[in-house]
């Protein structure tokens, strides 16, 4: 119905362009809510270009929409200009205190946290929490903004302000829209999420099984949101070591993706690298370094060069590398990743300490155990702290260092002593699953 309603409005209204305006807007804003946002793109397009450039709520919304649509379908810079224009209308119209500003600096957040920009994006997202609850906007803009706010939370390891957070925005939606709502089922998702990261596997698959299930009844099997929990959940099933249950998983996810997006979507090559890490696992070393590849290729033209989220790809890539007898080539990839932790997160991330690791790990390959050794003796401690000694990616480090340890001609019995009672003491500290994100 939607399709053909699109098709008609083209040649339709020409005596009414208010209308048709107006139409096209809400065509395109429902094609943004189903994650078309190819199909999006054009009709928002053609709604500004009939409105009148004035001070109007309804243009904003259009622009916000523009601007959302854009960065769905990977043009992150191109989403840019009209949250300008947005945050220019709305400064001039309501003022900086009103609904509409807090709405633009929220989208301008969102955005912010696409690019990698983290500090930014909480920020913003802070501010606009501020504007938006002192202009008492609706309670259900609010529970969104928190669900944003919370995954800025999450990327910063915060998992217990993340956790709040979600159950702030999960609280306020049940209570105004309903336990059936789908807004439900994404912080039901979330919520998973951090629950992984916090070590509550067992919880974290509940809610994973309890979103999906929620979110196929919403939105079907071809959403983005569906594909985005069927493929953390299977990140979760892999990390427990549960491979055949996880591959349908995560080659779904990477199928939905594609046929939403197209190739060259940096969400696409976020569902490669999750497949070529189960690859690797299961032993398949060439089609993993094939999804690699083609991620890095996708993240190259449509991320920022030091998005994390591209970091993490040269950081599994440099793994499998030294894997397949390519010691050196992985030491140049694991060292342009951790150009990338090193600018934007602390040392004690897990993932730049997980980064060190498999530097390390391709310098004990090259021959350069010593090195390798006061490498992995930090970079495990930091994991262990954040992981625990049972996660799967901590063993393997550990692995790396005992070897390097064997290996270095250096190497002194109290030097072994001493890293793993670092390693014990380290344990004692809270201990959280790697999940949900790479």
């Amino acid at each position: 119905m939607l399709d053909s309603g699109a098709q008609r409005l083209q040649a339709a209204l020409q005596d009414q362009p208010a209308t048709k305006a107006a139409l096209l807007a809400t065509v395109g804003a429902v094609y943004d809510s189903l994650g078309q946002y190819q199909e999006a793109v054009p009709l928002l397009q053609q709604s500004l270009a009939l409105q009148p450039a004035t001070h109007d709520r309804t243009r904003i919304d259009t622009l916000l929409e523009l601007a959302r649509a854009r960065a769905g379908v990977g043009d992150l810079p191109g989403a840019e200009p009209p949250l300008n224009d947005a945050l220019r209308l709305a400064l001039a119209d309501s003022g900086a205190s009103s609904q509409e500003a807090g709405r633009v600096l929220w989208a301008v957040g969102r955005l912010r946290h696409q690019q990698g920009q983290f500090d930014d994006a909480k920020n913003l997202l802070q501010r606009a929490l501020g504007v938006l609850e002192t202009a008492q906007a609706p309670a259900t803009d609010i529970a969104s903004l928190l669900d944003d706010l919370a995954q800025v939370y999450a990327r910063e390891q915060q998992w217990v302000l993340a956790k709040q957070t979600y159950e702030r925005a999960l609280e306020v939606d049940r209570r105004v829209l309903g336990d059936d709502s789908p807004r439900v089922a994404t912080h039901l998702h979330n919520l998973a999420v951090v629950a992984q990261n916090m070590g509550d596997l067992r919880q974290a698959e509940i809610l994973y099984r309890d979103a999906i299930a929620r979110q196929e009844r919403a939105y079907g099997s071809q959403h983005p949101e569906t594909a985005g929990a069927r493929g953390n959940y299977g990140l979760l099933l892999q990390r427990e070591g549960r491979l055949q249950e996880a591959e349908p998983l995560l080659r779904n996810a990477l199928a939905v993706t594609l046929q939403l997006y197209g190739p060259d979507n940096y969400n696409v090559a976020y569902a490669r690298v999750s497949l070529g890490m189960l690859l690797h696992d299961e032993g398949d070393l060439k089609d993993a370094e094939d999804e690699y590849r083609q991620a890095l290729a996708t993240y190259d033209k449509s991320l920022p060069p030091n998005h994390q989220w591209r970091a993490s790809a040269l950081m599994y890539l440099a793994r499998l590398l030294v894997d397949r007898g390519k010691a050196e080539e992985a030491l140049t990839s694991s060292e342009q990743s951790l150009q990338i932790w090193t600018a934007t997160a602390a040392r004690s991330n897990p993932s730049a300490a997980q980064a060190h690791a498999i530097h390390a790990y391709a310098l004990a390959h090259l021959g350069r155990t010593r090195e390798a050794t006061d490498e992995l003796s930090v970079a495990v401690q930091i994991l262990i702290a954040a992981r625990g000694i049972d996660d799967a990616s901590v063993r393997r480090a550990q692995n790396w260092l005992k070897n390097a340890q064997a290996s270095s001609p250096t190497q002194t019995a109290s030097t072994v002593t001493d890293a793993a009672a670092a390693g014990n003491s380290a344990a004692i500290a809270t201990r959280t699953a790697a999940a949900g994100a790479h």
